[in-house]
């Protein structure tokens, strides 16, 4: 739950980097609790459509891993 006016920060591996979906795909097969990486874009998206906005994404290690930063609605 996030009070309205809140933020919330996703840090996680993205997807989009072919590094990362490969160790995906490895995991998905090796690892039965393993849920997914998703990439930047899908985060954004998935934010915005519920209600989120000013979002913005920085990332490191070579687009490895992405920090998604969104504000709730007041």
């Amino acid at each position: 739950m996030l009070a309205p006016g809140g933020r919330v920060v996703i840090a996680d591996a993205n997807r989009s980097h072919p590094v990362v979906f490969i160790l995906d795909l490895l995991l998905w097969v090796l690892q039965r609790s393993h849920v997914g990486f998703r990439s930047a874009t899908r985060l954004r998206s998935d934010l915005r459509a519920v209600g989120f906005h000013s979002i913005t994404t920085s990332t490191i290690w070579a687009g490895g891993y992405a920090f998604v930063r969104a504000d709730k609605e007041s």
